[in-house]
């Protein structure tokens, strides 16, 4: 191994935190990026050249939370940078495989609420985001739930300006679509 007076260093304009690595995969394969971390608590990928860092962080919000901080002190990660967590969620109705942009999240657990992120609703649809300890299946409100985004919108902001900080999830399930057949 090199020393680190010879080593570059890596600098991401991008971060990632997704919960799962059936998730990841896609982001890993279209982004190019490549692992660094087999024997770290949280695997981290990377492409220095299109600078890009991703996180795999297990479900829950709190290791949510701590894969973010994780990925930012290992990755030297600056205030500059955008944060996105990316993966899958529940919707009130049927769209499985869209991707919405979610611009408020709400820890039903907590009764907290964030707003990440500049919307873009131009180019992306837009939805509200609940997030619950366990999988959502009555969907009861016109929104997105997941696991996850709660932990990444509360710890984020401490890293960066909360303009550079998405929440983007791919609709996987729905009253009409079970999470039980969920699947890579």
């Amino acid at each position: 191994m090199a020393s680190k007076s010879s080593e570059k260093i890596f600098e991401p304009s991008f971060c990632w935190v997704v919960a799962l690595k059936a998730e990841a995969q896609p982001l890993i394969s279209m982004l190019n990026l490549r692992s660094i971390s087999n024997g770290l608590d949280f695997p981290i990928y990377t492409n220095a050249e299109t600078r890009h860092a991703l996180v795999i962080s297990g479900v829950g919000t709190v290791k949510s939370a701590v894969a973010a901080t994780y990925l930012r002190l290992v990755c030297n990660v600056k205030s500059f940078a955008a944060w996105i967590n990316f993966g899958i969620a529940g919707y009130y109705s049927e769209s499985v495989g869209q991707i919405i942009q979610a611009i408020k999240v709400s820890d039903l657990a907590r009764n907290k609420s964030y707003f990440p992120g500049v919307r873009l609703t131009k180019i992306i649809a837009i939805a509200p985001l609940y997030t619950v300890s366990q999988v959502e299946k009555a969907y009861l409100q016109p929104a997105l739930f997941d696991m996850e985004a709660a932990g990444f919108c509360e710890i984020v902001p401490s890293f960066c300006c909360n303009e550079l900080i998405f929440v983007l999830k791919v609709v996987s399930d729905t009253p009409k679509t079970s999470a039980e057949i969920i699947s890579k």
